[in-house]
């Protein structure tokens, strides 16, 4: 018997009925107290005595540890039901792509799925948990003791809305964590526990707009950092452990313009920074521990007109440096090496000759700025590109 299991059984009468259930191994609590002619309550569950089914054949049952229960809507109807996750394979049944789930023998097509809570006898649950559960817009997972939300967690359940707390026995966050909740936008934490997160992160939740904290316990981030959040505009707190930005970190969340900092255990900035940020107009530092910049980075952040200063620490920076930056006309301090950035025509240039980022010109300063001038001089044609020496 695992030890761990919790056996919730709460029955009531004063009649001794041990002899009722000689089928129990004595490894079951021992209960007392029945009437047979009345329903049996049995933790949340009453159940019917009938001859067909002993007494002893439901406490039997009912002895054996749960794993959560669901809510569902009967065929489509507007009538919820609820079943009883009895067994991990129900638990493991929530998973995976297929259309219909089975759950206590129950077949339950996984756009009736209302709400899914889960015991602390769960100590895994298994990919794609809840994926395309359209009509899903609540999970419990609270109680658990999982150790690892496993990829696809709540994948494209659009309309899902409420998540319980996340238990501090999580360690890792795999890829696509709530990958297109389109309704979610409910406070919630990132345990201290955590120390990964996969790629795709709250990937297009488009109504989310709450702060967010990444503890410090986090080392790992993966690419697509809540990609597509076009509505977030709130503050967002990064572990100062953090080495990697992976690529498109907060790409097209287009209503973006809060403070961000960048930790000094920073090395690299992958591609695609804050891409399509279109109002970002914060103070920006890159700190001197930073020694790589992929491509596109703050490209089409067409609001941003802020000094920044490109520290010598840097060695590589890919094309299309903030390109398409229309209001740019602040200042670009260059102390790196010019050869650093790649040889690219859309650094620091414009598609629109119209532009105040082409109008009024880009200023370059710095130890290396007329040597970055040089290697990228100024456009008359597309792209467009105006840089002054400051």
């Amino acid at each position: 018997m695992d030890t761990d299991m919790v056996y919730n059984l709460s029955v009531s009468d004063g009649t001794n009925v041990w002899n009722l259930y000689s089928g129990l191994t004595s490894n079951y609590p021992n209960i007392t107290g029945l009437n047979v002619s009345t329903n049996v309550s049995v933790g949340n569950y009453n159940l019917q005595y009938t001859p067909e089914k002993s007494v002893s054949k439901l406490i039997y049952e009912a002895a054996l540890p749960t794993y959560g229960e669901v809510q569902y809507y009967i065929n489509g109807t507007s009538t919820l039901a609820t079943a009883t996750l009895r067994s991990m394979n129900d638990v493991n049944n929530l998973g995976g792509t297929e259309t219909s789930k089975t759950i206590d023998n129950i077949t339950i097509h996984r756009n009736d799925f209302y709400s899914i809570n889960l015991s602390e006898n769960v100590k895994s649950i298994p990919n794609r948990f809840g994926y395309y559960m359209q009509n899903l817009v609540s999970a419990d997972i609270s109680s658990t003791k999982i150790v690892n939300i496993s990829d696809g967690f709540l994948s494209r359940a659009y309309n899902f809305v409420n998540l319980s707390v996340i238990p501090n026995t999580v360690s890792n966050i795999g890829n696509s964590f709530m990958d297109s909740c389109y309704n979610f936008n409910q406070l919630f934490n990132v345990p201290d526990s955590v120390t990964t997160i996969g790629d795709s992160f709250m990937v297009l939740c488009n109504n989310f707009n709450l702060p967010l904290n990444v503890p410090n316990s986090v080392t790992t981030i993966g690419n697509y950092f809540m990609y597509l959040c076009y509505n977030f505009n709130q503050s967002l707190k990064l572990p100062n452990n953090l080495s990697v930005i992976e690529s498109y970190f907060l790409s097209y969340c287009n209503n973006f313009n809060q403070p961000i900092n960048i930790p000094n255990s920073v090395t690299t900035i992958g591609k695609g920074f804050m891409n399509s940020c279109l109002i970002f107009n914060q103070p920006f530092i890159l700190p001197d521990s930073v020694e790589t910049i992929g491509a596109y980075f703050f490209y089409r952040c067409i609001d941003f007109n802020q000094n920044i200063v490109i520290p010598s620490s840097v060695s590589a920076v890919g094309t299309d440096f903030m390109h398409n930056c229309n209001s740019m006309s602040s200042t670009v301090m260059i102390n790196c090496n010019a050869e650093s950035f790649a040889n690219s025509n859309n650094t620091l240039a414009v598609y629109n000759n119209s532009v105040v980022a082409y109008t009024n010109g880009i200023k370059i300063s710095g130890i290396n700025a007329q040597n970055f001038v040089n290697r990228f001089p100024n456009r008359t044609s597309l792209p467009y590109r105006k840089l002054i020496l400051a």
